[in-house]
């Protein structure tokens, strides 16, 4: 995979939600889209991103009685790190690695 390009296997269908909307709405679409993360957009622009690891945190925080989650907003992940379409997989993979965390989207500038 060392000459693959993240645009040859990236996955061209993305969710996304806006930073207002409700935390149930966010888990209700990815149930119903069995979707592991959702793409936080405003104004056309990705401002977060939104994974099962996330949802899983601030539920655990919320049983727990730490702030309460209830927007997307308040449960996303930002600034996002994203990965340009002619980015090398093995470059992407490396980011993921040395940051630990999954998914990366691409953007296309």
């Amino acid at each position: 995979m060392a000459g693959v390009l993240v645009k040859d296997i990236m996955t061209t269908q993305v969710v996304h939600v806006r930073p207002d909307d409700s935390l149930s709405d966010v888990t209700a679409l990815m149930y119903k889209k069995q979707i592991s993360c959702l793409v936080v957009c405003e104004d056309e622009s990705m401002v977060g991103i939104i994974t099962e690891r996330d949802l899983a945190r601030a539920i655990s925080a919320e049983r727990r009685g730490e702030r309460p989650i209830s927007t997307a907003r308040d449960l996303m992940s930002s600034p996002v790190i994203g990965l340009d379409l002619e980015d090398r997989v093995q470059t992407a993979a490396g980011i993921a690695q040395q940051l630990s965390i999954r998914p990366l989207p691409v953007v296309d500038p």
